[in-house]
């Protein structure tokens, strides 16, 4: 099982990006892409999206947030250069326009706009000095 980890910033032409090399071979079977949390997008090998899904249906995640996550899902399969196209639905969602923020969130990649990550990320360095687990 893969361990996904790392940032890296990513251009995104006429909605394409590049995953990191490092992930060529993992996502060589397909990818999933879909909506995440704070307006990130997911992106999941095949077997670990079908792992999400069984831990959705086991959750007491709201309806309506598995219909968004399911509606807005795209499966493809990436070019021999990682490269994906990225629906403008997807885009949209996550405002993603030029660059964007990939980073490791181990048993997937969440794709993200760098201001939101940054934004995200600063409001959450206190509690994560405070140290691991706390």
């Amino acid at each position: 099982m893969t361990i996904f980890y790392g940032n890296f910033s990513v251009q995104i032409v006429e909605r394409r990006l590049v995953l990191p090399a490092r992930y060529h071979e993992e996502f060589s079977n397909g990818i999933f892409i879909t909506t995440g949390d704070f307006h990130c997008l997911y992106a999941f090998t095949r077997d670990e999206f079908r792992e999400f899904v069984e831990s959705l249906r086991a959750a007491s995640v709201p309806a309506m947030k598995i219909r968004i996550f399911f509606s807005s899902a795209n499966e493809q399969m990436p070019k021999e250069d990682g490269g994906i196209i990225i629906p403008a639905k997807l885009c949209e969602y996550a405002s993603l326009d030029g660059v964007c923020r990939i980073n490791g969130m181990d048993k997937r990649l969440e794709i993200w706009n760098p201001e939101r990550w940054d934004a995200y990320e600063s409001g959450q360095e206190p509690s994560f000095a405070d140290g691991p687990g706390d």
